[in-house]
């Protein structure tokens, strides 16, 4: 009895560092052959959904690209923002050009525009408009200052007081078709 266990344990290891493509055996038509028979459902299933997602956001990313809009997504704990692939090469910038903390990401907002950019984000964080929307320009690669909006869907997850918690921020950032503003 502790030989399939041994070998179902070994299978599951494996799954778990990241061989996918393995199935237990089962060998037998007792309890321990329903559980690997059970197991190889439950992986079939974990990896149908994975490609599922991996294709679902296949065509998010192919919407927005399409659309022109860049997404940021604020982890509000942490202060850590991602920034997608598309939104750093509207502004010239490569993968590894823009830093993931909040911090990073005021200080390519134009000193200028900083203060409101910030005023409007607490005043949505503080429930006071149901749709955060925030008109600013962000320094390109190039040394340039294209207008950008950002937008977010209403932030849903409040406390009873209202005080927001939500773990993280989605928006989309799309450069304006007003001219470009050099740096001075």
């Amino acid at each position: 009895i502790l030989s399939p266990l041994l070998e179902l344990g070994t299978v599951v290891q494996q799954i778990a560092n990241g061989e996918r493509s393995l199935r237990a055996n089962p060998q037998r038509e007792d309890e321990i052959g329903g559980l690997a028979s059970n197991f190889n459902r439950m992986l079939d299933g974990l990896v149908a959904s994975q490609k599922a997602l991996i294709e679902s956001e296949r065509r998010w990313v192919l919407a927005l690209e399409g659309a022109g809009l860049g997404v940021w997504d604020l982890n509000t704990q942490t202060n850590e923002v991602f920034f997608s692939r598309h939104w750093k090469a509207m502004l010239g910038y490569a993968p590894k050009d823009v830093g993931n903390t909040l911090q990073q990401w005021f200080e390519l907002i134009h000193p200028d525009d900083l203060s409101r950019c910030q005023a409007d984000r607490a005043r949505h964080f503080r429930g006071e408009t149901a749709i955060y929307r925030s008109e600013h320009r962000v320094r390109a690669k190039d040394g340039s200052w294209p207008k950008g909006v950002n937008r977010e869907g209403p932030v849903s997850t409040r406390s009873c007081r209202s005080r927001f918690h939500k773990a993280a921020v989605r928006a989309t950032y799309s450069i304006t078709s007003s001219a470009l503003i050099r740096s001075d």
